[in-house]
């Protein structure tokens, strides 16, 4: 955990891969995804000058399918663009 919070993304797809690391580590006992997505947020907001990414409750299923297999995969950029 110390080494990820160390780690420093520096575009969109290294932050996607900081946001499944994070996830992968599961540090808490609950609110691990929504403590994730909220700092993978903050983190394009401040350092990217991006607009903040929603997930439509009606693209909630495919985000969460999408999600998991690439916490499952050993190459977690796969559809990280």
């Amino acid at each position: 955990m110390t080494e990820l919070l160390e780690w420093q993304p520096i575009d969109p797809v290294r932050a996607v891969e900081w946001h499944i690391a994070f996830e992968r580590i599961h540090p808490f006992a609950d609110g691990n995804g929504r403590i994730g997505r909220l700092v993978y947020l903050w983190h394009c907001v401040e350092h990217l000058d991006a607009e903040p990414i929603l997930c439509r409750a009606t693209d909630r299923e495919g985000y969460y399918a999408l999600f998991d297999s690439e916490i499952t995969t050993s190459n977690p950029t796969n559809n990280a663009t």
